[in-house]
């Protein structure tokens, strides 16, 4: 057996290579063959360091949903119980978790591919979008329902779930659609500037649904 040696930097390279190529063509059309092209490796040293196609495509999710860590939102709300003191604490807690959230989805220079991908799986792919739902969609609207329930003392669960995902279903179907995420002369690189707009006013919206403004 040949003895290859991949180093992390190359392993990162075949990673966003075969993203890349995921979130243009899908997974199923895209070969080993392919990714080693784009990404100037042997295809026998990927089949070698990933295990096969399905273990590169589960490194490439990983990847690309690296960031989405529902515990971030979850641990700065228990650790700042205390701006829940006053109104102007409570507008702060809220916009710093969207902050949070927003910069869970994205962080400026990130590659578009990864968030293509997420959408393209979420759209297309019933195991993943699974997992995507259970492990990271569902825990970050539980968190906001819960925070919305505590800043409001309003009981309604049903006004709480509606705010969250208010919150979270905008940049949802913001992402979906690869038209407003890019630049009109690049299909590489993100608008965040649209990014930040649209989280402002996510923010403004949240506040004044939460009676805030």
């Amino acid at each position: 057996m040949a003895n290859y040696k991949i180093s992390d930097e190359t392993k990162n390279s075949v990673i966003k290579a075969a993203g890349t190529l995921y979130a243009k063509y899908g997974t199923n059309a895209v070969s080993v063959k392919d990714i080693a092209a784009l990404a100037k490796v042997r295809a026998s040293a990927i089949n070698y360091h990933f295990g096969g196609k399905g273990k590169l495509i589960k490194a490439v999710m990983d990847y690309a949903r690296s960031n989405w860590n529902w515990k971030k939102l979850l641990n700065y709300y228990n650790e700042n119980q205390h701006l829940l003191k006053t109104g102007d604490g409570k507008k702060q807690l809220v916009s710093d978790l969207i902050d949070i959230f927003y910069k869970m989805l994205y962080n400026d220079g990130e590659p578009l591919w990864s968030h293509v991908l997420l959408a393209r799986i979420t759209l297309s792919d019933i195991g993943n979008r699974k997992i995507l739902n259970e492990d990271v969609a569902q825990p970050i609207l539980k968190t906001f329902e819960n925070v919305y329930l505590k800043i409001t003392d309003n009981k309604d669960i049903n006004s709480a779930r509606c705010w969250a995902i208010h919150i979270a279903g905008g940049i949802a179907i913001l992402i979906t659609n690869t038209v407003i995420l890019t630049e009109s002369e690049s299909d590489v690189d993100a608008n965040y500037s649209f990014f930040r707009r649209f989280q402002h006013s996510t923010t403004e919206n949240a506040l004044f649904e939460a009676g805030l403004k």
